[in-house]
Protein backbone atom coordinates (compact mmCIF):
# COMPACT_ATOMS: atom_id res chain seq x y z
CA UNK A 1 0.00 0.00 0.00
CA UNK A 2 2.68 2.25 0.87
CA UNK A 3 4.32 1.63 -2.51
CA UNK A 4 1.31 2.18 -4.49
CA UNK A 5 -0.79 5.44 -2.34
CA UNK A 6 2.70 7.03 -1.00
CA UNK A 7 2.84 8.15 2.22
CA UNK A 8 -0.13 10.77 2.46
CA UNK A 9 -2.15 7.74 3.46
CA UNK A 10 -4.97 9.43 4.94
CA UNK A 11 -5.58 11.70 2.01
CA UNK A 12 -6.40 9.05 -0.76
CA UNK A 13 -9.61 8.36 -1.52
CA UNK A 14 -11.12 5.07 0.14
CA UNK A 15 -12.03 4.11 -3.57
CA UNK A 16 -8.34 2.96 -3.64
CA UNK A 17 -9.43 0.20 -0.56
CA UNK A 18 -13.06 -0.25 -1.51
CA UNK A 19 -13.43 -0.34 -5.54
CA UNK A 20 -17.25 -0.56 -4.66
CA UNK A 21 -17.84 2.50 -2.04
CA UNK A 22 -20.38 4.87 -3.80
CA UNK A 23 -19.08 7.76 -1.23
CA UNK A 24 -16.30 10.24 -2.22
CA UNK A 25 -14.27 10.48 0.87
CA UNK A 26 -10.34 9.53 2.04
CA UNK A 27 -9.36 7.25 4.28
CA UNK A 28 -9.17 9.66 7.10
CA UNK A 29 -13.11 10.77 6.90
CA UNK A 30 -13.80 6.91 6.39
CA UNK A 31 -12.34 6.46 10.23
CA UNK A 32 -13.82 9.40 11.65
CA UNK A 33 -17.29 7.73 10.28
CA UNK A 34 -16.47 4.50 11.99
CA UNK A 35 -15.22 6.58 15.12
CA UNK A 36 -18.68 8.40 14.82
CA UNK A 37 -20.67 4.85 14.39
CA UNK A 38 -19.29 3.34 17.21
CA UNK A 39 -20.15 6.26 19.24
CA UNK A 40 -23.59 6.45 18.24
CA UNK A 41 -23.77 2.94 19.05
CA UNK A 42 -22.10 2.86 22.14
CA UNK A 43 -24.37 5.82 23.27
CA UNK A 44 -27.35 3.69 22.18
CA UNK A 45 -26.76 0.93 23.91
CA UNK A 46 -25.87 2.78 27.13
CA UNK A 47 -28.67 4.85 27.21
CA UNK A 48 -31.47 1.56 26.34
CA UNK A 49 -29.55 -0.07 29.26
CA UNK A 50 -30.11 2.57 31.51
CA UNK A 51 -34.07 2.89 30.31
CA UNK A 52 -34.50 -0.73 31.48
CA UNK A 53 -32.40 -0.33 34.42
CA UNK A 54 -34.62 2.68 35.52
CA UNK A 55 -37.86 1.13 34.65
CA UNK A 56 -37.36 -2.60 35.62
CA UNK A 57 -34.91 -1.80 38.40
CA UNK A 58 -33.19 -5.12 37.32
CA UNK A 59 -29.06 -4.72 37.10
CA UNK A 60 -29.12 -8.11 35.48
CA UNK A 61 -31.58 -7.03 32.74
CA UNK A 62 -30.00 -3.64 31.79
CA UNK A 63 -26.86 -5.82 31.35
CA UNK A 64 -28.74 -8.17 29.12
CA UNK A 65 -30.38 -5.64 26.50
CA UNK A 66 -27.55 -4.13 25.27
CA UNK A 67 -26.16 -7.09 24.70
CA UNK A 68 -29.61 -8.69 22.82
CA UNK A 69 -29.22 -5.44 21.10
CA UNK A 70 -25.86 -5.22 19.94
CA UNK A 71 -24.73 -9.15 19.70
CA UNK A 72 -28.02 -11.11 18.46
CA UNK A 73 -29.18 -8.78 15.46
CA UNK A 74 -26.56 -10.03 13.49
CA UNK A 75 -27.41 -13.82 14.25
CA UNK A 76 -30.85 -12.95 13.65
CA UNK A 77 -29.90 -11.11 10.27
CA UNK A 78 -28.29 -14.38 8.90
CA UNK A 79 -31.97 -16.19 9.78
CA UNK A 80 -34.49 -13.69 9.11
CA UNK A 81 -35.38 -13.46 5.85
CA UNK A 82 -35.56 -10.23 5.62
CA UNK A 83 -31.50 -9.20 4.88
CA UNK A 84 -33.00 -5.20 3.50
CA UNK A 85 -34.30 -4.96 7.09
CA UNK A 86 -31.26 -6.26 8.85
CA UNK A 87 -29.14 -3.67 8.03
CA UNK A 88 -30.89 -1.00 9.58
CA UNK A 89 -30.54 -3.28 12.80
CA UNK A 90 -28.30 -1.00 15.78
CA UNK A 91 -25.87 -3.27 15.50
CA UNK A 92 -24.30 -1.73 11.85
CA UNK A 93 -22.92 1.42 13.74
CA UNK A 94 -20.41 -0.59 15.09
CA UNK A 95 -19.46 -2.32 11.95
CA UNK A 96 -18.95 0.94 9.05
CA UNK A 97 -16.20 -0.60 8.10
CA UNK A 98 -17.90 -3.13 6.21
CA UNK A 99 -20.81 -0.73 5.60
CA UNK A 100 -18.61 0.98 3.29
CA UNK A 101 -17.88 -1.82 1.60
CA UNK A 102 -20.96 -3.40 1.14
CA UNK A 103 -23.55 -1.07 0.97
CA UNK A 104 -27.41 -1.96 0.46
CA UNK A 105 -29.37 1.17 -1.25
CA UNK A 106 -33.00 1.80 -0.23
CA UNK A 107 -35.36 4.09 -2.10
CA UNK A 108 -37.49 6.14 0.41
CA UNK A 109 -39.54 9.19 -1.25
CA UNK A 110 -38.27 8.28 -4.23
CA UNK A 111 -34.66 8.87 -3.42
CA UNK A 112 -31.80 6.26 -3.13
CA UNK A 113 -29.71 6.21 -0.12
CA UNK A 114 -27.42 4.27 1.35
CA UNK A 115 -27.88 2.22 4.86
CA UNK A 116 -25.00 4.43 6.45
CA UNK A 117 -27.37 7.87 5.34
CA UNK A 118 -30.13 6.30 7.43
CA UNK A 119 -28.82 4.72 10.06
CA UNK A 120 -26.57 7.45 11.81
CA UNK A 121 -29.45 9.97 11.96
CA UNK A 122 -31.96 7.22 13.47
CA UNK A 123 -29.94 6.03 15.89
CA UNK A 124 -28.97 9.29 16.57
CA UNK A 125 -31.97 10.93 17.32
CA UNK A 126 -33.58 8.13 18.94
CA UNK A 127 -30.19 8.78 21.69
CA UNK A 128 -31.46 12.58 21.69
CA UNK A 129 -35.18 11.25 22.18
CA UNK A 130 -34.46 8.37 25.13
CA UNK A 131 -32.21 10.91 26.97
CA UNK A 132 -34.66 13.18 28.67
CA UNK A 133 -37.03 10.07 29.02
CA UNK A 134 -34.18 8.04 30.88
CA UNK A 135 -33.48 11.27 33.07
CA UNK A 136 -37.28 11.46 33.73
CA UNK A 137 -37.59 7.93 34.69
CA UNK A 138 -34.50 8.21 37.19
CA UNK A 139 -35.71 11.42 38.50
CA UNK A 140 -38.79 9.31 39.37
CA UNK A 141 -37.36 6.32 40.79
CA UNK A 142 -35.04 5.75 43.45
CA UNK A 143 -32.32 3.75 42.39
CA UNK A 144 -30.25 1.70 45.00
Amino acid sequence: MLAALGADRADCPIQFQFRRCIYNITNLQAYLLIIAGGYIGTLFAATTAMLVSAKTRNTALAAAVPFLILCTFPFLSRIIPLPGLCTLFPDRLMDIFNMLHDFSLYEIGGTVMDALVIVFPVYFLACVVLQPVVYGVFKRVDVK
